[in-house]
């Protein structure tokens, strides 16, 4: 009887051990299951968050490009501007600014890349053409050394956008309509709004305008003078403002200056405006006389 339950106690250990065994195996079975799917959630995850990561960085690539848009490049030269930019405006495919302009080797790659394809040229507005001219790189080129009329000529007769300008008849009045809506004091005085009196004193242009668009010219320039010298004295390429004045009066063959301008060499010379430093032991009182003139052939009828 003790043997019977001896052998009975030993099964009945044997059982639980054995069972004992089973449940841990199948214990860790499960553990090794839930970890293996916990990696291959884990994993999958990690893989979301990367296409995720991918794609914001493309949408934030696509919103912040690197390379600078075109307006952002141009921003100061649209500031004194004081109009909408034409929408048939034409975009430099490289500009100042952009890597492709870097790595241009030579001015005359930097010049090549700035001519408006001709056929689009052709489709523009007047004020889209004027606003290439505008935007050219090179527009400062003209005020570098005095020589103005000599450099205008050097840095424009090659432009197409200049050459396609001088063929609109309505050429002289946008210009105006320009100079009547600029801001003279701002993108640097030094710069737009005095190279666009160079690119207005043009001949062509000037030839375009009746009586009263010369005066509404005349009038705008001394006023942009004036608000000039009430920002501040030192503000240079003054001379820019009586040479156009003194073209407009020659233009409108205003007889009492004309009378003038036939006897005065010096005045000849000045207005050429081909290789100018002002000196008054040179030129005198020319300016004070242009704008003398100018004041007179405002008050007549």
């Amino acid at each position: 009887m003790n043997y019977l339950c001896s052998i009975l106690d030993y099964n009945i250990d044997f059982y639980r051990l054995k069972c004992e065994n089973c449940i841990m195996k199948t214990l860790n079975y499960l553990f090794f299951i839930m970890f293996i799917a916990f990696l291959a959630c884990s994993e999958n995850a990690s893989l979301e968050k990367e296409e995720q990561t991918e794609e914001e960085q493309t949408e934030e690539e696509v919103q912040t490009p690197s390379e600078p848009k075109y307006k952002d490049l141009i921003q100061d030269k649209l500031g004194s501007m004081n109009m909408p930019r034409p929408a048939d405006s034409y975009n430099y495919p490289v500009y100042p600014g952009m890597e492709e302009w870097a790595q241009f080797k030579t001015v005359w790659e930097m010049v090549n890349a700035c001519q408006v394809p001709e056929d689009i040229l052709k489709t523009m507005s007047t004020q889209a053409v004027i606003q290439a001219i505008w935007e050219y790189p090179f527009l400062f080129d003209i005020l570098h050394r005095f020589e103005y009329q000599s450099d205008f000529e050097g840095t424009f007769l090659k432009n197409n956008a200049y050459n396609e300008l001088i063929k609109r008849t309505d050429a002289g009045t946008a210009l105006l309509e320009r100079m009547l809506a600029l801001d003279p004091v701002k993108w640097g005085p030094w710069f737009g709004p005095k190279a666009f009196e160079v690119l207005t004193s043009q001949a062509v242009f000037l030839s375009q305008l009746d009586d009263d668009a010369k005066k509404k010219l005349i009038k705008v320039t001394l006023k942009n003078d004036e608000l000039r010298q009430k920002k501040g004295s030192n503000y240079p390429f003054r001379e820019l403002t009586w040479i156009l004045i003194g073209r407009t009066l020659v233009s409108a063959n205003y007889p009492p200056f004309m009378e003038e301008y036939m006897k005065d060499e010096q005045m000849k010379l000045f207005l050429e405006a081909r290789s100018y430093i002002y000196e008054e032991v040179v030129y005198g009182a020319i300016p004070q006389i242009i704008v003398e003139y100018a004041e007179r052939y405002l008050t007549d009828n």
